[in-house]
């Protein structure tokens, strides 16, 4: 009779622990679960991010694009379009400087 209740107390010992295990696993899955949806999250944040910075820099490197072009309308303009000097010397206007710096910049 005492070794059946022995028996009996180490049965439920056992279960108890066996229990105690299964509803660890279970919690630390559950865990487990949440850190890969926070992660997820995080992820479409990031990409989300990427995809409009990468819009972004497009949309500058058109920008750059267009001000290169018309530097070079400018310059061509300002060089193709020198004056001749009452000497006979050839002056070119001012702001053609200005404009290869500009340009100088961009490139």
């Amino acid at each position: 009779s005492r070794k059946v209740q022995s028996l009996e107390l180490q049965l439920r010992a056992e279960r108890a622990g066996r229990e105690a295990s299964a509803s660890q696993l279970l919690a630390a899955e559950d865990g487990l679960g949440e850190h890969e949806a926070a992660w997820e999250a995080q992820k479409q944040i990031l990409v989300g991010d990427a995809d409009r910075l990468r819009e972004e820099l497009a949309e500058c490197a058109r920008e750059r694009d267009e001000v290169r072009l018309r530097m070079e309308a400018v310059l061509e303009r300002d060089e193709g379009g020198s004056s001749s000097g009452g000497d006979g010397t050839t002056t070119t206007p001012p702001s053609s400087g200005g404009a290869k710096m500009l340009l100088a910049e961009y490139m």
